[in-house]
């Protein structure tokens, strides 16, 4: 698994890659980014991956990091070839849309 950029994360969301929250729903009931799809730890847990190629990029986020950083092991476990996670989480992302 490899970490990415805040511009990396914006980037793939504007292309429309795949990318997913990794909060638990509680958390994310709060504030939705768009382009996002839930994806939380207890799902891949119980072996409920994403219906995607496993060759292609996926970008994980959640609020802090932690989240999708286990989540993101999980994935690479499963076989999925390109993890890429936000580390610092959506905090990073706000402080890069006042720029």
């Amino acid at each position: 698994m490899r970490a990415c950029t805040p511009e990396e994360l914006g980037a793939a969301l504007r292309s429309g890659a795949d990318v997913f929250d990794t909060r638990p729903p509680a958390m994310r009931a709060g504030v939705r980014w768009p382009g996002m799809r839930p994806l939380t730890l207890e799902a891949v847990q119980q072996g409920q991956l994403p219906d995607i190629a496993k060759d292609q990029p996926v970008y994980l986020v959640c609020d802090r990091g932690h989240f999708s950083e286990l989540v993101g092991l999980y994935l690479e476990q499963a076989g999925f070839e390109d993890v890429r996670h936000l580390p610092g989480g959506f905090g990073t992302l706000i402080g890069q849309s006042s720029r």
